[in-house]
């Protein structure tokens, strides 16, 4: 992305009138060859944003997330921004893909299943960890804060494909899941506590 800044995201999916995680990380600009990335997210995009390099963020244009990747050669850090705070979000399809919890094996804070191939892995992982979240975290609310991962997740998911949860730090403000796959695909999730209404 030679001229830094990546591709409007502009859809609101479903009921939300924001952007989906998932569209953020879909149009984030992570390269096969890097090694890892970071996701934190900051707060809600009500209007379309866009992926930009840190640097050529402007003053007094508010990051909704932040996104660092680690390189053959360099540190990349992007910032996703809603240029235009007036401009209004597109109606969108809400995501097809519905988990079924009698694929999936949960105890000891693991919970292990297939994924499918003809569905991408980050809209996988989502729905999967929301509903195996009664038995992994403590509280059935919950945000997500913070992901990170390699270049696999990214990909396409093969068929065979098979995915490992594991709790692995279990706070009162604050839970980390590790996931793996059987391709490559691995990471973390951090999440937080959802305010109580």
């Amino acid at each position: 992305m030679g001229s830094g800044t990546g591709s409007l995201v502009t859809i609101a999916r479903g009921k939300r009138d924001y952007v989906h995680s998932i569209d953020m990380i879909n149009a984030a600009p992570i390269n096969p060859d890097d090694f890892t990335f970071r996701f934190r997210f900051h707060a809600l995009a009500t209007r379309p944003g866009r992926w930009v390099e840190h640097t050529a963020v402007e003053t007094g244009n508010p990051t909704k997330a932040e996104l660092r990747i680690a390189g053959p050669h360099a540190e990349r850090c992007y910032d996703f921004i809603c240029p235009d705070e007036n401009a209004p979000l597109e109606r969108g399809a809400e995501f097809g893909f519905h988990c079924d919890p009698g694929q999936f094996q949960i105890g000891d804070d693991i919970m292990t299943g297939p994924l499918r191939a003809e569905y991408p892995f980050w809209l996988q992982l989502t729905e999967i960890v929301r509903v195996g979240g009664v038995k992994l975290f403590s509280n059935r609310k919950w945000l997500t804060f913070s992901i990170s991962g390699t270049p696999q997740s990214m990909q396409a998911v093969p068929e065979g494909a098979a995915l490992r949860l594991e709790m692995v730090s279990r706070r009162a403000r604050l839970n980390v899941i590790g996931y793996e796959t059987n391709y490559g695909a691995s990471g973390q999730i951090m999440t937080t506590p959802a305010p109580s209404l």
